[in-house]
């Protein structure tokens, strides 16, 4: 299942973007500028951060992954990390998906502002992200990456929880 929906303008639309993203479905919300176009699924940037929140939105995508011409995990801040056990990252390759790995260092910058950055940087069409991994109601009070991407963004999100 995907939901399709454009980015939240008032407290409805977030709403229903709570509620189709906490539905264990992939959820794709398009900018409001035209610049996302039709071929946003070329190439696909994924915020990688090991863990079940990741594993869960990748293998929601995979139909998306799998017929993306490139697709490049973007690890935020994971420059000892070993990924060469990871589950989903092994069943990525398994299933002919062979992803290229970018390191970046939010070097104090907002996560988020960092993915994006990378992401139009490599010419992404669209990033995979796992969204409110520290819940939903501590992300509206502290702010955190799901609420800066769902802002910001001017390319599309697939975002699950």
């Amino acid at each position: 299942d995907l939901a399709i929906l454009p980015r939240p303008g008032n407290l409805d639309s977030q709403d229903a973007l709570h509620a189709a993203i906490f539905s264990h479905r992939l959820v794709l919300i398009m900018p409001p500028s035209a610049a996302a176009g039709t071929g946003f699924c070329r190439h696909v940037a994924i915020g990688w951060k090991p863990g079940k929140l990741v594993d869960e939105v990748v293998l929601l995508s995979m139909p998306i992954l799998r017929i993306a011409e490139r697709v490049t995990l973007l690890a935020v801040d994971q420059q000892d990390a070993d990924f060469s056990h990871d589950y989903v990252l092994r069943t990525l390759v398994e299933l002919g998906v062979e992803p290229e790995l970018i390191r970046i260092e939010s070097s104090g910058s907002q996560v988020g502002h960092k993915l994006l950055d990378e992401a139009r940087r490599i010419g992404a069409g669209s990033l995979i992200v796992g969204a409110y991994r520290r819940g939903q109601m501590i992300e509206q009070i502290l702010g955190g990456v799901t609420r800066e991407l769902v802002a910001q963004s001017d390319i599309p999100l697939f975002l699950a929880h």
